[in-house]
């Protein structure tokens, strides 16, 4: 009995022991990874600064300023083959800059930054097209007292043509602001120098476009007929054929803001393929990110359109047409504001070559802001912000 005791105490000294020799083991290993992380930590820079440029593709949903010249001859010469909208088609691209400065507190997952991102594009254009001109055949006919002779048919060319003139320029910018407080969580999959932190903050963002057109036309060159008594029978004509054409003139020009501020949410990760510390390190970097803004919405719209009407001046009908009839539409005047909730979504992904303080980074983002602007022009039309495009940047870390 004493043996059978004695060896089960034997048996829990031994087990207290690989227990004892494990956990001083752990904790030795969690101790030194510790140490390591803690040196890792003191190493990382505390402040970093980024600076970049970006190239975005813009789609702001601007109307075309359409005056009813254009809707009465969709048919003319004179808007082929560009038409008065693509003449008045707004800058496709922005350049701008942006600048952040992010803080990581020594031994804290928590980072806080702030940034700012800005861009504008301009545009002017000048067309000026003139329809080729297609030969009209003339009929003169004589009458005599006991028969009638034809005169062979000529051909006549008009002395003018259908045309569209239109000279405008357009602006455009767009201002977003961000604050934000994010924990990194780290990510597992790919070890322990992989980041991913989840953002919280506020977001502002500003839009502003102005446009001005001026724009003649002549769209409906045609053709008038104009009688010639023949001899001995005043009351028989023959015929010859004029011109007779509307040329109208029409002015716009607008004035479009978007103001707003709201929460948001972001989340940007980044995880090392290629490297090691000491020779550079490459890194894979994505993101996400989600505002909602509230804010005010401004159109001002200023639009104008007149016509004078012409007939050939060596008209001889017996009752010709009265001259310079036209119309003069008078100037509207619009203002319209509204307070509007704007949904704000957008993504990145890119590349990052990082080493010790200094990193440069490149990828391509997209932020969409549904809703932002008034782009109508008798009526209100709220329609879709977005800039995509590529971008770069580089980072110069401080402290530590």
């Amino acid at each position: 009995m004493s043996e059978l005791i004695n060896t089960q105490q034997a048996q829990n000294v031994f087990r207290w022991r690989l227990l004892t020799t494990v956990s001083s083991l752990a904790l030795l290993a969690s101790v030194c990874g510790a140490q390591n992380s803690y040196a890792e930590d003191s190493d990382r820079p505390t402040v970093w600064i980024e600076l970049g440029a970006d190239l975005d593709r813009v789609e702001d949903g601007q109307q075309a300023f359409a005056p009813p010249f254009v809707a009465n001859n969709p048919g003319s010469t004179a808007f082929d083959p560009v038409s008065p909208a693509e003449a008045q088609r707004p800058p496709a691209f922005s350049f701008g800059g942006e600048s952040k400065i992010s803080f990581q507190p020594k031994d804290s997952d928590w980072v806080f930054s702030a940034s700012v991102r800005y861009g504008r594009a301009n545009g002017n254009q000048f067309i000026h097209q003139t329809a080729k001109n297609k030969p009209e055949h003339l009929h003169l006919s004589y009458n005599g007292r006991f028969h009638f002779t034809p005169i062979p048919t000529q051909t006549h060319t008009p002395f003018v043509a259908n045309f569209l003139a239109v000279e405008g320029k357009q602006s455009g910018s767009h201002a977003i602001v961000d604050f934000q407080a994010g924990k990194d969580f780290g990510i597992g999959l790919f070890g322990r120098v992989g980041t991913s932190v989840l953002n919280a903050g506020v977001r502002f963002a500003q839009f502003t476009s102005r446009m001005q057109s001026n724009m003649q036309a002549r769209p409906d060159l045609a053709f008038v007929a104009i009688h010639l008594p023949t001899p001995h029978h005043p009351h028989n004509y023959g015929t010859l054929y004029g011109n007779h054409y509307h040329q109208y003139l029409a002015t716009a020009q607008s004035t479009r803001s978007f103001h707003g501020i709201g929460p948001s949410l972001s989340w940007n990760a980044s995880a090392p393929f290629a490297g090691n510390p000491e020779s550079g390190v490459l890194s894979v970097d994505w993101g996400a990110n989600a505002a909602i803004l509230f804010g005010r919405q401004k159109a001002k719209v200023q639009h104008q359109t007149s016509a004078v009407y012409f007939h050939s001046n060596y008209s001889l009908e017996k009752y010709p047409p009265p001259a310079g009839v036209g119309y003069d539409h008078p100037q509207v005047n619009l203002q319209r504001a509204h307070t509007v909730a704007v949904p704000n979504v957008g993504g990145f992904a890119g590349v990052t070559f990082s080493f010790t303080d200094f990193k440069v980074s490149a990828g391509y983002r997209g932020d969409f802001f549904f809703g932002a602007m008034d782009t109508g022009f008798d009526a209100a039309k709220r329609s879709t912000i977005a800039f995509y495009g590529p971008f770069a940047s580089v980072s110069i870390g401080i402290g530590g």
